[in-house]
């Protein structure tokens, strides 16, 4: 929570006050309604600029002392239980349709008022390197402002094994800024901010746990199933480039017609609907599982290894991998973190 912001307007009198301690002195008001400021900066300023908005010529607008506390966000993890690629677009993109669903695994993101912008993120990039550096100069410079903001990320969330971490730290930013700054900013406005940076961060702004992505991933249609599995992950000390994966899959031509995608698909939310877990397995495919083995043999092996999982009911590779999983009935949703150990030349992957 933050309070209103103190508001002097150059040759006045002082006529705000904050929330807490009551409204603006009646009837000597120099601001029209109209033109009351919008909340903008800060003692020591979280976002600066901005100018042509609203705000009266001349204002200067103060917040009270320790405005901000540290604001806590917690950015959860993704499969996609299918993933189909459609093909190369002209733009050199792949079209692809998948069904997303998020985990209750989750990076905690930590946001304190700063000096200037900085990102700080244990065991990943820092920095201007970090995709939530990114995500909020881009923000900034889409409405003209600078945020001074410190960020910290607590990664709990296996890096480069197509969980979707990253992007959903930069989706949990956006969604944080916009409410702390009281931006007015549309889940349509965050999703164009965030698809310029990651196809998977229009995903992680929606509020629904599953979605259908079309295009390059950023088209979406919430499909409202509160899932309830216990999913095992299985994330091998392994790095696969997506780039490199979508590269491998236009060279091998591993497409999957748009028709019998969709087609699938239906099968699968069916499938979830009627809770036909004995057809669910059949319609929960990966194209990335047809190019991965030419490079990395050792994922042939640990993804048949998860797909013979006792008791479970759907198993495949999430995204580009190297992260796949297996679901499992349950009562409530869980997640199993399973690092497995794989021997380059060894036949038989260990959990």
């Amino acid at each position: 929570q933050i309070s209103a912001p103190l508001f002097i307007t150059l040759g006045h009198r002082l006529v705000g006050k904050t929330a807490d301690s009551g409204s603006a002195s009646r009837g000597s008001n120099p601001c029209p309604p109209a033109k009351r400021p919008h909340r903008l900066m800060a003692r020591t300023p979280l976002f600066q600029g901005g100018g042509g908005g609203s705000n009266p010529p001349g204002a200067i607008f103060i917040y009270p002392h320790n405005i901000m506390k540290p604001f806590k966000i917690k950015a959860p993890a993704k499969i996609n239980l299918a993933l189909w690629i459609l093909g190369r677009r002209p733009d050199g993109y792949h079209e692809i349709l998948t069904l997303f669903m998020k985990l209750p695994l989750f990076d905690e993101v930590f946001i304190t008022e700063a000096e200037e912008l900085k990102v700080f993120c244990k065991g990943c990039p820092s920095g201007k390197d970090n995709i939530v550096f990114k995500a909020i100069q881009l923000l900034g410079d889409e409405l003209g402002r600078k945020f001074n903001v410190e960020v910290r990320i607590s990664k709990k969330i296996p890096m480069g094994g197509g969980l979707g971490g990253g992007s959903s730290d930069a989706a949990a930013v956006l969604k944080a800024l916009n409410r702390i700054y009281d931006l007015g900013l549309s889940l349509q406005d965050m999703q164009n901010i965030g698809a310029q940076l990651g196809a998977d961060i229009p995903f992680f702004l929606l509020e629904s746990p599953m979605a259908v992505g079309r295009g390059k991933g950023e088209i979406l249609e919430p499909v409202e199933i509160q899932p309830t599995f216990h999913v095992k992950l299985f994330c091998p000390q392994i790095h696969i480039s997506t780039a490199w994966a979508y590269s491998q899959a236009s060279l091998k031509k591993s497409f999957t017609p748009k028709s019998i995608a969709e087609s699938k698909l239906q099968g699968l939310l069916n499938a979830f609907r009627t809770k036909d877990w004995q057809n669910l397995r059949n319609f929960v495919e990966n194209d990335f599982e047809k190019v991965l083995p030419s490079e990395f043999p050792e994922m042939k092996r640990l993804i048949e290894k998860v797909k013979a999982e006792k008791g479970a009911i759907a198993a495949g590779l999430s995204g580009s991998g190297a992260c796949c999983f297996s679901i499992f009935k349950a009562h409530s949703q869980m997640v199993e973190l399973v690092t497995p150990c794989i021997v380059p030349g060894h036949s038989d992957p260990t959990f």
